[in-house]
């Protein structure tokens, strides 16, 4: 993930003594506003969004994990443990994109992206949204849940790149 100062690193010389603190983004409990979460990530996004699942205090049924992958999920083991101690939900999106302008993987009925993300979450507008995941995903990810009915105060983001 970038966050100030992150292109600062490649200036560093090797031994040179740093200091690291965080979170202060928007992937933290801190930003939270509602009992219901919704953890949405692409590819390695998972990661921050995994912390937060075994973090957030939630009932079971209070969160789902929306995970996109192209091959094999990162962390299935500890996902699945949490649905199954927490009440975690997890739906699965394997596979490549369907388009560019999509957050979705191919396959599935061909509905809007917005409806298509009500499918999965029909109470989307009665949770804070965590996302993370590469810029142009993010985007269509992020349009999608503002033409979905999301409040803006309610969608928590953060995008990696390299």
């Amino acid at each position: 993930m970038v966050g100030d100062g992150s292109a600062a690193l490649a200036a560093l010389r090797p031994g040179t003594r740093v200091l690291v603190e965080g979170p202060y983004g928007r992937m933290s409990a801190r930003a939270r506003s509602h009992r219901k979460v919704a953890l949405v990530g692409a590819g390695v996004g998972i990661v921050p969004l995994r912390a937060l699942a075994e973090g957030l205090s939630y009932a079971s049924g209070d969160a789902v994990l929306l995970h996109r992958y192209r091959d094999d999920p990162l962390f299935r083991t500890e996902l699945e443990t949490l649905a199954h101690a927490r009440g975690l939900r997890i739906v699965a999106l394997p596979g490549s994109r369907r388009a560019p302008s999509s957050w979705l993987p191919v396959g599935g009925a061909p509905v809007d992206d917005a409806r298509t993300l009500l499918g999965l979450v029909p109470d989307l507008a009665d949770r804070d949204v965590f996302v993370c995941g590469p810029p142009g995903w993010t985007d269509s990810f992020t349009r999608a849940a503002r033409d979905a009915g999301l409040p803006a105060d309610q969608l928590h983001v953060e995008t990696f790149g390299w």
